[in-house]
């Protein structure tokens, strides 16, 4: 019985299946791109409007959905959805404020996620100050630290902050659309 199992389970991949585990994790580091030079990019027209923080990322903030301003930004959402992935976003504050999810498309939204897990992986990459990686039912999840980008950031957020330190996090979440 074992074997057959073994067998059955061995041929999934064969007939188009796939586990979160065994289909190869999507590139986000033009997505990050992105989303790092939204926060660390301060411009007269974000001051102007108020937007800060969380709000430079999901415009408008109560839609909860990031809307690119030029191909640039636009680019990296297209290629991940040409791969077969869409691709929503959590930001995670100091304070362990999490602000999410944030789509990146009406599709990028994720059915419910362990939000615990979420803020987990979010406080690893800020106190290991690198990526991270996880894996949540059917979705991959990356971590990625948000660094003080200037003395702007640090005279909000926290003076004792230097320039490359963690001001947050950002949670990525890639969700399977299509097989690859």
């Amino acid at each position: 019985m074992n074997r057959i199992a073994f067998l059955l389970f061995s041929l999934l991949p064969l007939a188009g299946f796939t586990l979160a585990g065994d289909t190869p994790a999507p590139r986000v580091d033009d997505l990050n791109q992105v989303i790092q030079d939204r926060f660390g990019n301060l411009t007269e027209e974000d001051i102007h409007q108020g937007r800060f923080g969380v709000t430079r990322v999901a415009r408008p903030a109560r839609r909860r959905i990031f809307v690119p301003v030029d191909e640039k930004e636009r680019a990296p959402i297209v290629r991940l959805r040409e791969e077969g992935w869409s691709a929503s976003l959590y930001v995670l504050g100091l304070g362990d404020t999490l602000y999410g999810p944030i789509g990146t498309s009406p599709e990028g939204l994720p059915a419910a996620l362990d939000r615990a897990e979420v803020l987990r992986l979010g406080k690893g990459a800020i106190d290991k100050r690198q990526a991270l990686q996880g894996v949540q039912s059917d979705v991959r999840l990356e971590a990625r630290p948000i660094p003080v980008s200037g003395k702007s950031c640090a005279g909000c957020h926290d003076p004792s902050l230097k320039e490359g330190d963690p001001l947050g996090a950002v949670v990525y979440v890639l969700r399977r659309t299509t097989s690859p």
